[in-house]
């Protein structure tokens, strides 16, 4: 994924705010992010990831969403039957911005495991060597010690 310098300063800043010291490995890491990061940070980074890859954009609010059938598409149809009620605009935003978050969560999961590794590494905690040497560039390092 092309990522803008915006989007990786957002996910380095989400890490650090959110990432916590496991006291049984004593690695850095954010399980279930939905649970510890606030929707308004989730949203801002779903923005900023369609941004970035607009096709991903396509594909969330269409049939390559797995919610598409289940929630995106009745929503659609159950708010154009009824496009005067207020209530139902209301139900078909917050449903659709359901389905959209579904589609980005393991994105947006693989984001922060790979920024949390490099968080890890940056404060010498090394999670897993193999891991590292894929994932890590130098231009990354100096990312995160010029935006700390």
């Amino acid at each position: 994924m092309n990522l803008s310098e915006d989007t990786k300063c957002f996910v380095m800043d989400l890490v650090d705010k959110y990432a916590k010291i496991n006291p049984l490995d004593g690695f850095y890491a954010i399980y279930n992010y939905e649970d510890v990061i606030p929707e308004e940070d989730i949203d801002k980074l779903i923005s900023l990831i369609c941004l970035d890859e607009p096709e991903l954009l396509v594909e969330a609010t269409g049939p390559d969403n797995d919610s598409y059938k289940s929630l995106l598409e009745s929503s659609l149809l159950k708010y154009l039957s009824d496009s005067i009620g207020k209530e139902q605009e209301i139900d078909f935003a917050r449903v659709y911005k359901k389905g959209v978050s579904k589609y980005f969560s393991k994105i947006i999961s693989e984001l922060l495991e790979e920024y949390t590794a490099l968080y890890n590494n940056d404060k010498g905690i090394f999670t897993d060597e193999l891991h590292f040497r894929k994932t890590f560039t130098p231009s990354r390092s100096e990312q995160w010690r010029h935006y700390g």
